[in-house]
């Protein structure tokens, strides 16, 4: 994603959100560029149904666990599902290497040189940044109809709420990615 794509994040997006949103798209672009090499030579670079939004009110837990609600579904790279499930959930380093070895990775060495588990590394930023720019558009839409004294029925809770989504999110990504 570029900066000329980021018309929609301008005024009233406060200045210093706008600066901080544009140096995790510099790091995010950098992830891209690296995974494209990466899927380029994947070998199992074979499209697979994603469901596009693994999160807790999607899965029911029975014996065995049910994906609902299939909104999002595409095909795509399996990396892509794994860094969401990843960065939408907030798994940090103890749950991710339990969803590795569950994954059937058996060490640490392993899953460190696995294709897949760096094609997730560089979809995480991508994925955090999706996340990202999802609560700027919700921001957005409410700040508008906020102004025009409206509510709009797909942002119905105040800018303040969706920006300090935003602000979670943007703290996330620089804590784990860093800043460009």
């Amino acid at each position: 994603m570029e900066h000329a794509k980021l018309g929609s994040i301008r005024d009233p997006l406060p200045g210093p959100v706008q600066h901080r949103l544009q140096g995790a798209l510099l790091v995010m672009n950098e992830s891209l560029d690296r995974l494209r090499g990466l899927c380029a030579s994947a070998p199992d670079k074979e499209l697979v149904l994603l469901h596009g939004d693994i999160a807790r009110g999607n899965v029911l837990w029975d014996a065995q666990p049910v994906l609902i609600d299939w909104e999002y579904a595409r095909l795509g790279d399996p990396a892509d599902e794994i860094a969401y499930t990843f960065t939408q959930n907030a798994l940090i380093g103890p749950q991710v290497n339990a969803f590795w070895h569950g994954y059937g990775n058996s060490s640490d060495d392993q899953v460190g040189a696995s294709p897949l588990v760096e094609r997730v590394r560089r979809w995480a930023p991508v994925t955090l940044m999706g996340s990202v720019l999802w609560w700027v558009d919700q921001w957005s839409r409410s700040d508008h109809a906020g102004a025009t004294g409206l509510v709009d029925p797909s942002a119905p809770k105040t800018p303040d709420y969706y920006l300090d989504q935003v602000l979670l999110r943007l703290d996330r990504f620089e804590d784990t990615f860093g800043s460009g």
